[in-house]
């Protein structure tokens, strides 16, 4: 698996990251290993860090799709 972190805007506190993650959970071969929030960093965007053995492609559409766009 490929380790990545991606960096993502609007995440701005736990319970924030919970749809992003619910999102990301439909995902084949991909493993969340970290969502951090502004209210931890301070600021945006914040890292995402991701074990994956798909596409960044696939990682974004997921995100994307949440997003509504």
């Amino acid at each position: 698996m490929t380790e990545t972190t991606l960096m993502v805007n609007g995440i701005n506190c736990g319970g924030c990251s919970g749809p992003l993650a619910n999102a990301l959970a439909d995902v084949k071969d991909l493993e969340v290993v970290s969502i951090a929030t502004a209210s931890q960093t301070g600021t945006h965007p914040n890292p995402v860090v991701l074990k994956h053995k798909c596409s960044l492609d696939t990682i974004r559409a997921a995100i994307a799709e949440l997003d509504g766009t």
